[in-house]
């Protein structure tokens, strides 16, 4: 008998990733020469779906569900994550034009990213039907309408799938998708956005504590990405594990946490426990920083066995 694997459904944004590198951001007013430029494939959702595609083992489903333009951006998305082996059915086209990213990443491999939604936000019907099943791997993010992802996440609990949100770039996460969630996934700016207040240069325990405040409030996990300092996992039954940094040489952290979600995504698809998949999820977005753009960045899964 065949043993049928999980789905991962990624619902979110599809871009084109105009990217800059520049000896140092400039200032308000200031105008700086680049050093160069590229353009790679991007968006959220796109970009986590990438690497999920990548990561997972051989034969797992993974699904995207998003809107581009009727436009050579939007043809060129649609080419890319189908020749990683994503399933595109579920995208479909917007009078908009495809979502557009502009990045400039400095020296130190540090991006500042403007974000023009475009066909992302354009939803007229809401989230379509995902057709899921019971441990199939929902993942959300927030640069798509926030109606979209409630839909998502009620077709997934009722369905008794999994939902992996991860709130980038910031916004209010409205308190019935917050209690929908199962794996929430952000980062420390986004952990003091939601708590409203500032948490920087806090010691671990005090931002495990921090971070119970938020599964107070429904998720069943919390994982904060912490860039060069590792990760932290924290579960409502009451366990914390830390994942130490890897040591790597950065060229460009740009799709670095879509990196880890999609990785989480994957290793919990292949059956891991959070935290051997949270160890994963770190790792390999540790490797993808050794690389430029975003989506192109991703590694594949023998590659990080490697």
């Amino acid at each position: 008998m065949t043993k049928v694997l999980p789905s991962i459904v990624v619902v979110g944004s599809i871009n084109r990733d105009i990217v800059a590198h520049v000896q140092a951001h400039p200032r308000p007013g200031e105008t700086v020469l680049g050093l160069s430029s590229a353009l790679f494939p991007g968006g959220k959702g796109a970009n986590q779906a990438l690497a999920a595609a990548r990561l997972a083992p051989e034969d797992t489903p993974v699904r995207m569900i998003g809107r581009i333009g009727r436009d050579a951006f939007g043809a060129e998305m649609i080419a890319f994550l189908k020749s990683d082996g994503v399933d595109i059915g579920g995208i479909s086209e917007s009078p908009a034009a495809t979502g557009l990213a502009m990045i400039t990443v400095d020296a130190n491999a540090e991006n500042m990213i403007t974000v023009v939604s475009g066909a992302n936000m354009d939803w007229p019907q809401g989230c379509p039907v995902l057709s899921l099943r019971e441990r199939d791997i929902v993942v959300c993010q927030l640069e798509v309408p926030i109606d979209v992802i409630e839909g998502a996440f009620t077709q997934a609990t009722a369905a008794k799938a999994t939902t992996l949100l991860n709130p980038a770039p910031w916004r209010e996460v409205p308190a019935a998708v917050l209690a929908a969630t199962d794996v929430l996934v952000l980062n420390e700016i986004e952990l003091a956005q939601l708590l409203g207040r500032d948490i920087r240069d806090i010691d671990d325990s005090r931002l495990t504590a921090a971070v119970r405040k938020v599964i107070a409030r429904g998720p069943q996990a919390v994982i904060v990405t912490l860039g060069a300092a590792g990760a932290l996992l924290v579960e409502a039954n009451g366990r914390a594990l830390r994942h130490p940094a890897v040591n790597v040489k950065a060229l460009d952290t740009t799709g670095a946490g879509d990196c880890f979600v999609g990785a989480l995504a994957a290793a919990l698809a292949a059956g891991d426990d959070l935290g051997p998949a949270s160890l994963f999820a770190n790792r390999a977005a540790a490797l993808s920083v050794t690389r430029a753009g975003a989506a192109s960045s991703m590694p594949s899964r023998q590659e990080l066995l490697d």
